[in-house]
């Protein structure tokens, strides 16, 4: 053994990290790959043109091919080169770009007049007999317009056909996608206002678009959404409601922050699918008491709410139910125990009927310090709903209802709830006017959205949304509020939590919520999402009022409602996806072409946004962003990542033809002004106007990639 004992080495743990090296690498060297072939097919389809045009290739090089450094400290221009025939390949250490150096062509101004001296040679004049000066016939220059169109178009056709096939692929391979599936709709928004509904499925975006069932929720929807926001419009959508129907109309996106494009929505959120990961997928603690979804010890799919089966995904390639129906089942039943029935899922995503198991969800109680905050002003009614019916409007604030003044306005859900099927006497303020209505039958309140950070507490009874006040209303006798001297008109403006123990080094050892008007600021909603987060010690509740223009902090703790439920119970559903494959590369092919026509028809849209100051140059992103989403995309397989490739070469086949000096469209506008005036412009005016454009986009890729470090240091 020897005097410093027995050595070991855990060849498992050694294993392990190599495959968890290999798993992190994997991603990386699939997006070198896809933008690295990219690139070289847009300076295949330059080189093979030219050299069926007769002209020589001296260079062809992935990456720009630059010294860096001085002295000593100097990096090799190229990682790799070798020369075949008369052209050198390589690839440059700059990985930005690629280039085909054809004989008498150079795009850097210094050289130009080095290079037209190269390819002058002198001749006999057959006729006369006389020597004189000619260009080189394998030279660029000496190839004909058409001849030198075609081979500058070249690469940008290339981009073309390979972005296609690209798409071409992925379809083949087949696609998980995230459908355009409505999971919820948030309240007060335009979404909310124009009755859109849970479960329901955008199936056409734009009036030129197609229908298409297999639409993106990030890169089709989402995108329309921001292009609509940034050009002041409505977007026309076409929806399939759970019932079948289709309808169809118009919605207007809205900015939530002006200066971050990400923040354009209309109000809806991602669908979820009706199954729990192993553990119950959460990674908070339980609502109320014991957590049973964290005892699973696989993923399962709940098949029944109580005895009522939920509906399934038809488009999905096993049939997965569909989250938004398990909630609208548990939030009918919001004061109820209710038993689910899962089936466990197996490794190639179906459920195994011979593994079936119940569990018993509870009701979760609503927790609150005792502060009642003030009724806010109605901030959207629904279209066709029992308010717009009756006159109610914008801005009026609800003040009693059957005569019942001082109501809260986070539980007002609830009490609209037990008084289903009855008539109801609303009144509200309209400037200095108490206003009345009568509502002959309240229909069921069914609670099927609670409050979002930041959001209107939504009535679907009467259809009003209600925006929440941090002013305090009053204080519930008895409560932490009262106990510690929290008063009526105290104004909220920060609220601060202590961390869970075992979440501390996820979140940190505590959280503040500023409380105010501002985008950055949230109201009383935050806090009552953050007391039923299962994240934060609930007896620990700092609320940071102001008094007589004097702050004043108070410690409250939290204590159970006994006729008030909070609709969450614990467990959280997985994102729904479905597999989008095609049988034939006919029909891949055909799906490849309108998928290129879409992301070209983008990025003109972008361009356009931009040049007429729509859209901000500030939400542009450089190499970093494309390799960080390309890395995203990459992580989710080779299909993924073929979308986003196929989105790339559609970018640069357009940037490519911007009638830009340096560019292949400045290229083509050179060549354009010599076949109109059939001589070229000068080689002082080319080289003028190339050092431009070249300073132009090495100016745009220094802004771009500042943008790229401000986004990665915010996070």
């Amino acid at each position: 053994m020897g005097p410093k004992g027995d050595y070991s080495v855990d060849w498992s743990v050694v294993f392990a990290q190599q495959e968890s090296l290999l798993g992190s690498f994997a991603p990386i060297a699939k997006v070198c790959i896809g933008l690295g072939f990219i690139i070289f097919i847009h300076e295949l389809g330059h080189f093979l043109v030219a050299k069926a045009c007769g002209v020589k290739c001296e260079k062809f090089y992935v990456g720009f091919d630059v010294p860096i450094g001085r002295g000593r400290f100097k990096l090799p221009a190229s990682l790799i080169k070798f020369q075949w025939g008369e052209t050198e390949y390589g690839v440059g250490i700059i990985p930005l770009g690629g280039y085909v150096k054809m004989l008498g062509q150079d795009d850097n101004p210094n050289a130009a007049e080095e290079e037209a001296e190269l390819i002058r040679v002198t001749q006999v004049n057959e006729e006369t007999g006389e020597e004189e000066e000619v260009l080189d016939p394998r030279s660029y220059p000496a190839k004909s317009i058409p001849a030198r169109m075609a081979i500058i178009s070249a690469g940008v056709i290339m981009n073309m056909v390979s972005a296609i096939f690209l798409a071409a692929g992925a379809f083949v391979l087949g696609v998980n996608i995230q459908p355009t599936v409505v999971g919820s709709v948030r309240p007060g928004t335009n979404a909310w206002i124009n009755n859109w509904q849970p479960g329901s499925q955008v199936i056409q975006l734009g009036e030129d678009g197609n229908e298409n069932d297999y639409l993106r929720w990030t890169w089709d929807m989402k995108m329309a959404v921001v292009e609509s926001a940034l050009d002041g419009e409505s977007l026309f959508v076409k929806r399939r409601l759970p019932d079948g129907t289709i309808v169809e109309g118009s919605v207007m996106p809205k900015l939530m922050d002006p200066d971050e494009i990400a923040s354009a929505a209309i109000g809806v959120g991602m669908p979820t699918a009706a199954r729990i990961p192993a553990g119950g997928g959460s990674s908070f603690a339980a609502l109320q008491g014991e957590d049973v979804a964290k005892s699973l010890d696989s993923e399962y799919e709940i098949l029944k709410v109580d005895d009522i089966e939920v509906v399934k995904d038809q488009l999905s390639d096993n049939g997965v139910g569909m989250g938004f129906h398990v909630k609208h089942l548990l939030n009918e039943k919001l004061d109820q125990t209710v038993t689910l029935t899962l089936a466990k899922v197996g490794e190639d995503g179906s459920t195994d009927s011979s593994q079936i198991k119940t569990i018993d969800l509870v009701p979760t109680m609503y927790r609150s310090t005792g502060i009642i905050c003030e009724m806010g002003p109605i901030g959207a009614i629904q279209k066709g709903s029992i308010a717009q019916r009756l006159g109610m409007e914008e801005g009026d604030v609800i003040t009693s209802i059957n005569g019942e003044s001082g109501l809260d306005p986070a539980t007002l859900q609830q009490y609209l709830r037990r008084l289903a099927g009855q008539s109801l006497t609303i009144t509200v303020m309209r400037g200095d006017a108490p206003v009345t209505f009568e509502v002959e039958e309240l229909p069921t309140e069914i609670c099927e959205q609670f409050i979002y950070t930041r959001d209107m507490v939504a009535l679907e009874s009467i259809g009003v949304a209600v925006e929440l006040s941090n002013v305090i209303a009053s204080v519930v006798p008895g409560s932490s509020a009262a106990a510690k001297g929290v008063k009526a008109g105290d104004l909220m403006t920060s609220a601060s939590f202590v961390i869970l123990d075992e979440f501390v080094s996820e979140v940190g050892e505590s959280k503040t919520v500023s409380l105010g008007s501002n985008l950055n600021e949230g109201t009383y909603s935050d806090v009552v999402s953050l007391i039923h987060s299962g994240l934060v010690d609930t007896d620990a509740v700092a609320i940071t009022v102001m008094r007589d223009k004097q702050s004043q902090e108070f410690s409250l703790s939290t204590t159970d409602s006994k006729t008030v439920f909070y609709p969450k119970r614990g467990i959280n559903l997985m994102m729904l996806e479905r597999f989008h494959a095609v049988d034939s590369w006919s029909a891949a092919t055909a799906m490849g072409w309108a998928q290129v026509k879409y992301d070209m028809t983008r990025v003109v849209r972008t361009l356009r946004m931009l040049f007429t100051g729509k859209a901000s140059v500030k939400n542009l992103g450089g190499p970093v962003t494309i390799f960080r989403v390309a890395n995203n995309q990459a992580k989710d397989g080779w299909s993924k990542l073929l979308l986003f490739l196929c989105f790339i070469s559609a970018n640069l086949a357009i940037l490519n033809v911007l009638p830009i000096p340096a560019l292949d469209g400045g290229h083509l506008m050179f060549l354009s002004i010599e076949a109109v005036t059939r001589k070229p412009p000068s080689e002082y005016v080319q080289g003028i106007a190339t050092m431009i454009g070249v300073l132009l986009l090495l100016g745009l890729m220094v802004f771009v990639s500042f943008n790229d470090v401000v986004r990665w240091v915010a996070g």
